[in-house]
């Protein structure tokens, strides 16, 4: 059987909520990880969060994270919508991550007001293709949907058609 890597940051729990449900569903065709990216040196602030996502700044996190990932055939990257883009830490694994090779990617993330969301999802498809990911697939759930796993349930199991 394939093996997946389904790696998120969730500050509030809404990217957490996704991850796992994406994580389920990719269950019955892969093997898969699941993986919570921390920030070390994080802010306690979602406004001092927001200024570091703004200016592109990335968070120290754990050497122990899976940064290579050659073992999978398909790789998730998962963020909260921050200032139009990723939030520090999935910035900072995206760029220590290496070995993409032949994976398949997925950028997936939650958004408050959906003011910058594509050009999040943009910029995380642009980094998993530069990576190495041969396609890329993306999915935007809007963080009041978090609250609805059958909805988010649905969600993932259109976007496993296409991987």
């Amino acid at each position: 059987m394939e093996r997946a890597l389904v790696i998120y940051y969730s500050f509030s729990g809404n990217t957490k909520e996704l991850a796992q449900e994406f994580a389920a569903a990719l269950q019955t065709r892969f093997q898969t990880d699941l993986v919570r990216i921390e920030a070390l040196d994080e802010s306690a602030s979602f406004f001092g969060q927001a200024r570091r996502a703004f200016f592109k700044t990335e968070a120290r996190i754990p050497d122990t994270l899976p940064f290579d990932v050659s073992a999978y055939a398909l790789v998730a990257v998962g963020t909260p919508v921050w200032a139009f883009g990723a939030a520090p830490a999935v910035r900072s694994w995206l760029r220590r991550s290496r070995g993409f090779n032949a994976a398949r990617g997925v950028a997936f993330a939650t958004y408050g007001s959906g003011a910058g969301s594509k050009k999040c999802i943009e910029e995380m498809s642009c980094l998993l293709r530069a990576k190495g990911a041969t396609t890329v697939k993306t999915l935007l759930i809007q963080q009041a949907q978090c609250s609805q796993p059958a909805m988010m349930r649905q969600q993932c199991a259109e976007l496993m058609r296409d991987v």
